[in-house]
């Protein structure tokens, strides 16, 4: 195998942080990492054997060290790398993926251990609403936004027909780098780590035409002429398709979140809440600045924020009354009284705190002066955490 393709796998340890880490340089993040990916089997004799073997003195210069692996990485070491935050991501933009990745609630993953970038292909979109097929006025989880990608990626040596090709000194990475049409993948927005930079009309209209090409969804000849890419003649047997294969594997690493948090969400929307509740038909109010009886009233829309079958929270819009937590409890959740409370992350950090609530199902009135954000809500019991989870909840008008 070529020696490059043996540091293109996410997971896999470079050699250089490896030996940061038996010599004691590593950052508390580089400690991290390696120490959760440490045990891979494609980790281990790497590891094993540097132990064995320091290649690098500890008395080494840090400096002569970065230049050291600008050199044999090609990676953009020596820039000044974009770190706002404020940008909002969208199409056209290239970013870098967060070596934590995070999902669903409950989820977690192995770290990266090799900086990944994207060409992000589309603007943001949320993942509750491609289930819901319809605009909803409540996102349904924290961070369920996502968008759809194409890798980036320094080694130009392993181009195909396939990949664009950025000469070297321009304007987004300062290195040579290249775009993968073939790989079209998808990632949250919450695992954007550094925005680098956007294509020009120009550079996106030579790499829409390609990735239409790619696609077999038709495109513009002339222009693919004047598209710089790599061959299309090699052997099947090439580092070039095994690079590939390597790419593809990482984009299912990056897309394993997206794939969690949509079971997460179409589950909340396909598990029945304990029947019951519902066959007593007894419902009490719980009223928060309120006390209007809305449990006989059919809402204008109902947002399910979380659901299985032992506790459901649910956000309704009445017309005339606004907006209410519809909460329901179960025994089998809570054989005790249980306490309710909304807080709002907003500035002036409001708080809606119901105690002593029985098992069942209950109707809690929005504060008036809730506005649209982030909410953690939890229900505890006896000192017991039964759930606690931050929503974003956008209100009608704000």
């Amino acid at each position: 195998m070529n020696p490059v393709l043996t540091n293109t796998t996410l997971r896999e340890l470079p050699e250089y942080l490896i030996q940061d880490y038996l010599n004691g340089r590593a950052s508390e993040t580089e400690r991290k990492i390696v120490e959760s990916l440490m045990n891979l089997p494609e980790n281990s004799e790497k590891l094993k054997f540097a132990s064995e073997n320091l290649l690098t003195k500890p008395g080494d210069s840090r400096v002569e060290r970065l230049m050291s692996i600008a050199q044999m990485y090609s990676v953009p070491a020596s820039r000044d790398l974009h770190e706002d935050q404020d940008v909002e991501p969208a199409a056209g933009q290239i970013w870098s993926i967060s070596q934590f990745l995070n999902g669903a609630p409950r989820n977690s993953y192995l770290p990266i251990a090799q900086t990944q970038y994207i060409f992000i292909l589309t603007n943001p979109l949320s993942l509750s609403e491609v289930l819901e097929k319809q605009p909803t006025g409540l996102r349904l989880a924290v961070d369920d936004q996502f968008v759809e990608y194409l890798p980036v990626s320094m080694h130009t040596e392993f181009a195909n027909q396939y990949d664009l090709i950025f000469p070297s000194e321009n304007s987004i990475l300062d290195v040579e780098f290249m775009i993968m049409t073939e790989i079209n993948s998808t990632t949250l927005c919450s695992n954007l780590a550094n925005y680098f930079g956007t294509l020009n009309e120009e550079e996106t209209e030579k790499l829409l035409n390609l990735y239409f090409y790619t696609q077999k969804m038709g495109h513009d000849y002339e222009l693919l002429s004047n598209t710089l890419t790599g061959s299309e003649h090699y052997n099947p047997e090439s580092s070039i398709v095994e690079y590939k294969k390597i790419e593809f594997q990482n984009s299912q690493i990056i897309s394993e979140p997206v794939e969690d948090m949509m079971a997460y969400l179409e589950g909340l929307g396909i598990v029945v809440v304990s029947k019951q509740i519902y066959d007593r038909q007894k419902y009490s109010l719980a009223a928060s600045t309120v006390t209007v009886m809305v449990a006989d009233i059919e809402p204008e829309e109902r947002y399910f924020l979380y659901r299985d079958t032992r506790i459901s929270i649910a956000v309704n819009e009445y017309k005339e009354h606004g907006y209410y937590f519809n909460v329901v409890v179960t025994k089998e959740a809570c054989p005790a009284l249980f306490t309710f409370k909304v807080t709002s992350r907003s500035e002036n950090k409001m708080v809606l705190e119901i105690p002593e609530n029985k098992p069942d199902e209950y109707f809690f009135s929005f504060y008036k002066d809730f506005k649209s954000g982030i909410f953690t809500i939890e229900i505890t019991s006896e000192g017991k955490e039964l759930l606690s989870a931050d929503f974003s909840i956008t209100i009608d008008g704000q």
